[in-house]
């Protein structure tokens, strides 16, 4: 019975040190010491590994992580370590936009032009109206002082732009958000 735990601790130690590796790449890159890495990208597994790694803190928050992917989707070229971050990100958002448990959805499809679309609900309190037009700006937070700076989903609108898709939110208060993002086949290679 162990073993199986263990093949499972090994792959998560595998796979965070494939992360760590291309952290540091984009850390390099930011620096102007490397380009990004694009390369094929299968959105489906990378949905799996990083629900897989946010899985345990969701669970003693009393949020459960639902996967919905779509059968056959096309394989992207992307970067992997920038959607992970994006990723990561967004599922962060949820937890804490549900303080008291929820759900939330992460659901992939295939999109118009072969990419791929990815979209990430929660069952939170929901953004109101008034704030939906500031949610990606830099240092925008409603949450108080020390929860949060502001810098999540605009790095995951700078994410997006930088590889070419598009993303945008829809809310209800009381309800939940969810937010969608549409990546293209393939990305650009440079920052516009």
């Amino acid at each position: 019975p162990d073993a199986g735990e263990l093949r499972d601790s090994l792959r998560q130690i595998v796979t965070q040190t494939a992360r760590s590796r291309e952290i540091t790449h984009k850390l390099l890159s930011f620096g102007g010491k490397t380009d990004g890495t694009i390369r094929d990208t299968d959105l489906a597994t990378l949905v799996s590994d990083v629900a897989l790694l946010r899985r345990r803190e969701a669970s003693g928050k009393g949020i459960e992580i639902r996967e919905e992917t779509a059968g056959k989707l096309p394989v992207i070229l992307s970067e992997p370590a920038l959607l992970r971050q994006m990723l990561i990100n967004l599922i962060n958002n949820c937890m804490d936009a549900m303080p008291e448990g929820g759900v939330i959805t992460i659901s992939t499809a295939a999109g118009r032009d072969g990419g791929v679309i990815l979209c990430i609900r929660d069952t939170g309190f929901g953004i109101p109206q008034e704030n939906m037009d500031r949610i990606f700006d830099p240092f925008f937070t409603t949450k108080p002082p020390g929860k949060g700076a502001g810098l999540g989903l605009s790095i995951c609108h700078g994410i997006v732009q930088r590889i070419g898709g598009r993303i945008f939110a829809e809310s209800v208060p009381g309800e939940g958000t969810a937010v969608t993002v549409e990546l293209p086949l393939e990305a650009r290679s440079k920052t516009p």
